[in-house]
């Protein structure tokens, strides 16, 4: 499932991000966006997901939301 898929207010681990642009998956990864990190979605909207990342929330389009695929994380 990807995270624009994800249920709101739940934090899951990134088990991969599909994505070929070098430069994307460098700036996903300072925002703290790499493979099992965890990631929150905090709302969606029609073409927008707000997640949190580190303590901090950014705002993404769908189809970046979509490369992003996660996993729940297990108790």
């Amino acid at each position: 499932m990807t995270i624009y898929d994800a249920q709101i207010a739940s934090t899951y681990l990134i088990d991969k991000i599909n994505l070929t642009d070098q430069d994307m998956l460098n700036f996903l990864f300072t925002l703290g966006c790499y493979e099992e990190g965890k990631i929150t979605l905090i709302n969606r909207k029609s073409n927008n997901v707000i997640i949190a990342l580190k303590g901090a929330r950014y705002n993404i389009d769908k189809k970046l939301a979509n490369s992003i695929v996660v996993k729940e994380i297990k108790k």
